[in-house]
């Protein structure tokens, strides 16, 4: 199965999920990021396993992931934690919180996203994913 991740609005709720190309928001604001995530080799929705990890990567541009999905260390992170599942009912979709003090540094970003399922280890890249606007002071 090849991984991939689909961005949702911030006004996602379990019987009301919006796709969004990217997510967008300006520095110093409280934000939601929701994804839904996919296997892209049978184009469905994907729900790990219980027990599973799914752990976010935010990288400022232009600071890139590359082409080498495995690569294990990148420079610049903006964010890097675990997400949440966003519903107990569906374990596709998932959700990162930031908080102002990530996103009044924050850059238009790149997000990467590893599932772990025991030794079973998925990775997916959305590149461009975030747009930032700067504050005007």
């Amino acid at each position: 199965m090849r991984l991939g991740i689909q961005l949702l609005d911030t006004s996602t709720a379990l019987n009301r999920i919006h796709k969004i190309d990217q997510l967008k928001f300006g520095q110093g604001e409280t934000i939601d990021l929701f994804f839904q995530l996919m296997d892209l080799d049978q184009n469905i929705r994907y729900m790990p396993a219980t027990g599973a990890t799914v752990f976010v990567e935010v990288a400022r541009l232009p600071e890139a992931f590359g082409t080498i999905l495995n690569q294990r260390e990148i420079k610049d992170f903006s964010v890097r934690r675990y997400a949440d599942a966003a519903f107990s009912e569906d374990r596709s979709v998932w959700k990162l919180s930031l908080v102002v003090s990530e996103t009044s540094k924050m850059m238009s970003s790149n997000i990467r996203v590893t599932v772990t399922e025991g030794s079973k280890i998925s990775i997916a890249l959305l590149s461009q994913a975030i747009q930032v606007f700067r504050s005007e002071v």
